[in-house]
């Protein structure tokens, strides 16, 4: 009976007890102490559980059962996040100066370091994503707080106060943090509270065994644009063995989708840029447990390979919202000379796997054999992927699922126990709730979890194949183990290896159903090797390392006089047309059928021909004679080279002398025209470019007239940022004005690109060529790296008052809504903004190229009494897929933006079916440039978006290189208006100056879709079926 009753005593020490400490209430956990003090693994407390469990006289665990996770151990958990504080007294002044808000804390990352004569220590990072949060980073104790383990601030309390003096020993907000195995603790300070940079990021490095700090680097201004968010460091020490001084950490940059490598013992970091780091549109959107968000991260998740002597470590990586893993050897990355000039200077070394995951996850972390282990956030799962097998679902397995205490794995860290067992910790944060704000204090909501390696992956197939530390050298991909990465992508060695794959949006089911406009459907160059030549493409302009091969076959045919050969649309051998070409009236298929009016338009808005008739044309009252013709298009103006019209010789003499005048730099974007002008902007791309606006009469009246500036020379300097700077397009509104977008910067393609001036909206009265009113962009819409490259305006029943301008930032992915009538102005972001990173390749005949530009081109809806709204179709240049929202609520300033207010329209448009601008017309029509296919296309409105209803309307190798522009005039008989400037070559080649490279053109809208699948009164036998949900878009 008495030893019965000293295992009774034995097996209710773990059962919790009250007790009182500086008016705590606290807990004694048998468990949490084991791991927290001696235990040299988490799970050495069988022999207590297993006398409870015999006696059947208590819990085995402190937490319900059915909240725990096979394999796992629920070591901590919170319903909200408590801190060590002195007293309750310091708590509550906290709380009442706002320092301390319960409840809206949030823990990210965990990391453990098993002390040989210290007691053992557990590391939570809680970043300031808002005011309220007092400590950053902190061990958790084994005290409680109304059952909330309490976390003491390290290195201790100063060290988180009044950060915003930026004071030397200060940690402003910490996401992630790493230990490496010299006892050193790296932690990530990245100095902002919310949006605010409070200081500057910096990386910190400590002593675990004196809390002293042995490093400290401010990341330097050059290397951290504004626009940033330091959340991921990885640690790589070369070393381990002879003084741990060669060290590396790589940082992820999740917003400025950027990877920073610091040189610990050279005290020096720089910037790596690629496509890969890019989040995608289509993964934008998490579902965990039912609740939905919105989440556009970047570059987060990094894992090292194990260190095998004398061989290449590998860096695992992905962008958050994002189903791909990428990898890189750490030797690129290590040599800061690679990227001195160019940020984003080898995209040859980043390798994408061609398989992906289900959904998104966050952090991942590798054994000591090469086993990748990481969270699926939709599946609430943990994975596993042995690193020397095919990336792919068929070599993934499930470690651990649990929907309750898996929701949102933020924090993924293998650890060594003394006894050198692997184990692995996991931090849970139910991230939904937290960006809901829907967290309930009185549930569990943040777990710490852990479990050994061995029993995690025992029976599973990441064991299956057996361990070898032999690097395979000169097999596709490279790789390290016995299996090369066989599913690497990368075009540069294997350029006939391209992936054929679903549309990005595979996931998306939305289907498309055709009905009027008020309700539609609910860089750089190719790099042999590093280059370092001062002639650099733009930063933006990123390389990537994948494309879309989705083909469509061939579709007989007959072709109007506007139409071409199918060999003659094809730009590679191997790239089928996926558009149908037009059919005269009588020679039109038998299902086609005549609708002169086939929804029941009302007449304004479907212009007919025979009233067009009764009035001349422009070109016939003016006698106007082409340059060229190109099926309905007709060219007015081409010009080699672009020169000014200079008041003098003279003048024109000491501004190429001075530099202000380098013709070659000089290349017409954008295109306007409003009556008997044409307005032409040249963006400040390179140097030596003295007028940014120009005008020429729309009668031509030479073939290459010099350019004049528009409304003056007067209002083009650099010297002064009330003129203009740089422009990139305009628009003219039904009302005689001239809405001028000048993008600030200048000398975009260099190293001296700078933000100039600040962005800003210039509108003329065309009348007069006064300016009437100006709008200069707020500092919190100019983000670093930004590019407003876009604009246009929205009028209603010719209410002059009632304009806005919607302006699309193609850099930074955000339009800015501007309201004429009170000047305000506001920013709109959505995840279908960002570009598409599996269209970011374009090929342009012999030119491959690599860009990742977000939204661009716009469109608007007709304007009339007889509908509701008007919609805004847009896209990213680097997309092929088409957008939609209701422009009233883009008219609506709101504090926070809807992601449901923006649609997917229709179906892609297949591989390189890339589009700058678009415009529509008033009958409904669509009109878009295909600038890699040499192509001007069309879409008529009232039919389903996909590839058989998208037309093309002139294709020339000649004179269609590269439309970048397009516009449509006020005439009673329409034209749209076209500018070609080879943009790829002059940004990757320079121009030739013997061909003519530019032109403007333009065509009839009525002439050129008649008799086509753009053409209203002909309609497909599918029109206004449902087609099936678009998985696949052939």
């Amino acid at each position: 009976m008495k030893k019965c009753f000293l295992l009774l005593v034995l097996c209710c020490s773990i059962i919790p007890f009250r007790g009182d400490r500086r008016g705590y209430k606290f807990y004694h956990n048998e468990r949490i102490l084991n791991v927290v003090r001696e235990s040299p693994g988490v799970l050495n407390w069988s022999r207590t559980q297993w006398i409870c469990m015999v006696l059947g006289i208590c819990s085995i665990i402190p937490q319900p059962a059915q909240a725990d996770t096979p394999n796992f151990k629920t070591i901590y958990q919170w319903n909200q996040l408590e801190f060590d504080y002195e007293s309750l007294y310091q708590r509550q002044i906290d709380i009442d100066s706002g320092v301390f808000t319960p409840g809206v804390i949030a823990p990210i990352d965990v990391d453990v370091y098993y002390a040989l004569k210290q007691r053992n220590q557990v590391f939570v990072t809680i970043p300031k994503f808002v005011e309220g949060i007092p400590a950053t980073l902190g061990t958790v104790t084994n005290r409680t707080y109304e059952g909330n383990p309490l976390i003491k601030p390290y290195p201790d309390w100063q060290w988180h106060r009044n950060p915003e003096g930026c004071h030397t020993d200060r940690i402003v907000s910490v996401f992630r943090v790493k230990i490496d195995e010299c006892g050193r603790l790296w932690v990530l300070d990245t100095g902002k509270v919310g949006e605010k940079v409070i200081c500057r990021p910096q990386i910190l490095c400590f002593d675990l065994s004196t809390k002293q700090i042995l490093h400290r680097h401010l990341l330097p201004n050059d290397v951290v644009s504004n626009h940033y968010l330091l959340v991921t460091p990885e640690v790589d020490v070369r070393d381990p063995n002879s003084g741990c001084r060669d060290t590396f950490v790589y940082i992820a940059d999740v917003l400025g989708f950027s990877l920073l490598v610091y040189d610990v013992a050279h005290d020096k970091s720089w910037r790596i840029q690629d496509k890969t780091f890019y989040p995608y549109p289509s993964h934008g959107t998490y579902t965990i447990a039912g609740e939905s968000f919105d989440l556009m991260d970047g570059l987060l998740g990094l894992a090292l390979s194990p260190h095998y002597p004398g061989q290449d470590r590998i860096l695992f990586y992905h962008a958050m919202s994002s189903p791909t893993e990428n990898w890189v050897y750490t030797s690129h990355l290590r040599n800061s000379s690679i990227f001195e000039h160019d940020a984003a200077a080898a995209p040859q070394i980043f390798n994408t796997f061609a398989n992906q995951r289900s959904t998104q996850t966050a952090a991942e972390a590798i054994d000591k054999d090469g086993v990748m282990l990481f969270g699926l956030m939709k599946d609430t799962q943990i994975m596993c992927w042995n690193t020397r097998t095919e990336y792919g679902r068929k070599n993934f397995d499930v470690v651990a699922v649990n929907p309750e205490t898996l929701q949102f794995p933020s924090g993924v860290k293998i650890i060594r126990n003394k006894k050198g067992e692997q184990e692995l910790w996991i931090l849970t944060s139910r991230f939904q709730k937290v960006a809901n704000g829907s967290l309930n204090p009185k549930e569990p909501n943040f777990r710490i979890l852990a479990g050994k390696v061995e029993d995690i992956l025992y029976g599973t197939k990441c064991r299956s194949k057996q361990t070898h530390h032999n690097q395979v050298t000169g097999s596709f991909g490279g790789g390290y183990g016995l299996y090369p990465f066989e599913n690497a992508v990368q075009i540069e060695r294997h350029e006939n290896s391209e992936m054929a794959v679903d549309n990005w949006f595979q996931n998306w089911h939305q289907p498309f159903v055709s009905i009027p406009y008020s309700h539609p459907l609910n860089y750089t160059r190719n790099h042999e090797d590093y280059s370092h030549d001062k002639s650099l493409s733009p930063v933006r302009l990123l390389p990537v390392l994948m494309s879309l091969n989705v083909l469509k076959p061939e579709r007989k045919s007959s072709r109007n006089k506007h139409q071409y050969s199918n060999t003659f649309f094809k730009v590679e051998p191997d790239l089928k047309e996926p558009y149908r070409h037009y059919q005269d009236n009588e020679e039109s298929s038998g299902d086609r059928k005549y609708h002169p009016n086939p929804l029941g338009f009302p007449d304004p808005f479907h212009r007919r021909a025979d009233d067009d008739q009764k009035n001349q044309t422009y070109e016939e009252e003016h006698y106007l004679r082409p340059l060229e013709v190109t099926g309905p298009f007709k060219t007015w103006y081409r010009w080699k080279t672009i020169d000014f019209a200079y008041p003098s010789s003279w003048d024109r003499a000491r501004a190429i002398v001075k530099g202000d005048y380098i013709e070659e730099n000089n290349l017409p974007l954008g295109i306007e025209v409003y009556k008997n002008r044409v307005f032409i902007s040249l963006p400040k791309w390179k140097k030596g470019v003295p007028v940014t606006l120009a005008q020429l009469p729309r009668v031509p009246k030479e073939e290459s007239p010099a350019l004049i500036p528009f409304p003056n020379w007067d209002w083009h300097s650099e010297k002064n940022c009330d003129l203009m700077t740089s422009v990139f397009r305009m628009q003219v509104d039904t009302c005689g004005r001239l809405w001028v977008l000048d993008s600030g910067k200048i000398s975009i393609t260099t190293e001296e690109a700078t933000q100039h001036c600040p962005p800003k909206l210039l509108i003329f009265d065309l009348e007069t060529d006064q300016l009437i009113e100006k709008y200069i962009f707020r500092k919190e819409f100019i983000l670093q790296d930004g590019l407003y490259s876009n604009i246009i305006i929205d009028i209603r029943e010719d209410n002059c008052a009632d304009a806005y301008a919607y302006m699309s930032d193609v850099w930074r992915f955000g339009i800015v809504v501007y309201r004429l009538f009170d000047g305000k102005a506001w920013r709109i972001t959505d995840h279908l903004f960002y570009p598409d990173p599996l269209a970011a390749r374009y090929k342009l005949h012999h030119l491959e190229f690599y860009w990742m530009d977000g939204i661009f081109g716009m469109a608007l809806s007709p304007a009339g009494h007889a509908y509701e709204d008007r919609m805004l179709y847009f896209h990213s240049m680097s997309g092929y897929r088409e957008f939609y929202v209701k422009a009233s609520y883009l008219r609506e300033e709101k504090s926070k933006s809807d992601g449901n207010a923006f649609k997917v329209l229709g179906q892609s448009r297949g591989d390189q079916g890339h589009i700058s601008s678009s415009v529509m017309d008033d009958n409904g029509i669509m009109y878009f440039n295909l600038v890699t296919r040499d192509s001007m296309g069309c879409w008529d409105s009232r039919k389903p978006y996909k590839r058989a209803n998208l037309g093309i309307i002139a294709q020339s190798r000649d004179t269609l290189v590269f439309p970048n522009d397009l516009r449509l005039d006020q005439e009673k008989k329409q034209s749209m208006w076209v500018l070609t400037n080879r943009l790829p070559y002059y940004l990757m080649e320079g121009l030739e100056a013997s061909i003519y490279n530019f032109r403007v053109m333009s065509a009839y809208t009525d002439d050129s879709i008649r008799g086509g699948i753009c053409d209203p009164a002909i309609q497909n036998s599918d029109t206004f079926v449902e087609p099936l949900n678009d998985i696949h878009c052939d």
